[in-house]
Parts: C-alpha cells; sequence; structure tokens
C-alpha cells in the first residue's frame, strides 16, 4: 500500500499522523547516511537510530503539530470572516 503502489493509500488516513512522518523520515536520514550494504547492518542502523531517538524529540513533534493545526483553524475562520 503505497500512492505509487498496486493499493492506493487513502487520502487523509487517521494513520498518517505527525509521528509517522517525522519517524520514518528521521530513520531514513539517519540509517542510510552511511549506506549500509547488507541487511543485517540495515537491521543494526535502524535499531541503533530508533534507540537514539530521545523522548522529548516525538513530543517536540506533537507540539509542532498542534501549533501548525491552531494556525490552520485561524487562519480558515479568518478567511471565512472575510468573505
Amino acid at each position: 500500500m503505497s500512492k505509487r503502489g498496486d493499493i492506493d493509500w487513502p487520502p487523509r488516513s487517521p494513520d498518517l499522523t505527525p509521528p509517522h512522518f517525522f519517524l520514518w523520515g528521521y530513520l531514513k536520514s539517519k540509517v542510510y547516511s552511511s549506506k549500509p550494504q547488507t541487511t543485517e547492518e540495515l537491521k543494526a542502523k535502524i535499531r541503533s537510530a530508533i534507540a537514539a531517538i530521545v523522548p522529548e524529540m516525538p513530543e517536540k513533534v506533537m507540539e509542532n503539530a498542534a501549533k501548525r493545526a491552531h494556525f490552520a483553524l485561524a487562519n480558515k475562520v479568518i478567511r471565512k470572516r472575510r468573505k
């Protein structure tokens, strides 16, 4: 299931949350920065990158997502008032 796969990923899926976007992008940047050569090396790098995530990091991601949501809602209200 993906945007380019056999089964389309549903738009606005509740499965696609800020932690998902953060986690996969963050892990990809950490894991592939040194180009693992074997599956075992890849697995080890993934485990290491996950272990390095401190609790404050996903907390900040959620705080940022909440700020953006509040901004978007406020902006929507302002646009409605202008019409």
